[in-house]
């Protein structure tokens, strides 16, 4: 398992809005949910969260 203190920061452009976009149809997340499984998707990361919907 990767360190959990290992970071990266990434911007959130169009392409990431429209990815987001289709989880809406296809995992019906959140709105902020979205952006961060968008997010973790294109740069092939695990989503560490105590969250029931991820």
């Amino acid at each position: 398992m990767a360190p959990l203190h290992r970071r990266r920061v990434v911007g959130r452009g169009a392409r990431l809005a429209v990815d987001a976009a289709r989880l809406a149809v296809t995992q019906r997340l959140p709105v902020a949910g979205r952006g961060i499984y968008a997010t973790a998707l294109r740069y092939n990361v695990v989503i560490r969260t105590q969250e029931s919907h991820f």
